[in-house]
């Protein structure tokens, strides 16, 4: 949890940067004319401090944008808290994503640096997205339409897995198969049972016993 929450903020910082300011406004609750009490995103205002204190001739860290409440109670914040917390936006599963980025890249125009950066991620990321989605539409997708068999969005941790290792890619081909029966080892998981196992198929493949185990 303390390595996701790192790398959770790592990205919001990266993204705050890149894009000069936030794009959410936070919630602030007015106590005087000098003072508002930050009820909501005070990691984002933390963030803002921090580049005004680096960057003090820059402008566009000495405001904030803010929703502002005059009259909140101590229910009503906790109300607001609760609603940011416990119940926050559903995220997309990583394929909706992928697929998604590949809209952006491939038929909209835009540069994976430039997604990068609003997203605060590495643009090696954004790529790495994209190339699994790929082969999971030209390979993963017809092997499901032949049989007959639902499409699993699921199954995209394993092509992101491959795709994170091209040496296991290339051991593929060494053993003459291809993304397709890479694309079977995961559909009826006979194989493949668990995603996370595709991290041991590149030394499954290099070692002859196991190997033919696998097969």
């Amino acid at each position: 949890d303390k390595t996701e929450n790192v790398m959770t903020f790592s990205k919001l910082q990266n993204s705050i940067i890149q894009n000069k300011g936030v794009l959410n406004p936070i919630i602030v609750k007015k106590l005087d004319n000098e003072h508002y009490k930050c009820i909501e995103g005070n990691t984002r205002l933390a963030i803002y401090k921090v580049q005004n204190d680096k960057h003090p001739d820059e402008d566009c860290w000495k405001n904030i944008k803010s929703t502002v409440y005059e009259r909140l109670t101590e229910r009503d914040e906790n109300n607001i808290r609760l609603q940011c917390h416990l119940v926050p936006p559903r995220p997309w599963e990583p394929f909706s994503r992928a697929k998604y980025l590949n809209q952006l890249v491939n038929k909209d125009g835009f540069k994976i640096e430039e997604i990068g950066g609003v997203c605060g991620m590495a643009s090696s990321e954004v790529q790495n997205y994209i190339e699994a989605f790929q082969i999971m539409e030209e390979h993963y997708r017809p092997l499901c339409i032949e049989s007959g068999d639902t499409f699993d969005v699921k199954s995209f941790s394993g092509f992101y897995e491959l795709v994170l290792k091209p040496s296991l890619q290339g051991v593929l081909i060494e053993n003459n198969f291809d993304f397709t029966d890479f694309s079977k080892w995961i559909h009826n998981r006979e194989k493949i049972k668990q995603l996370s196992h595709v991290r041991q198929l590149e030394r499954i493949l290099t070692n002859g016993r196991a190997k033919t185990i696998f097969l």
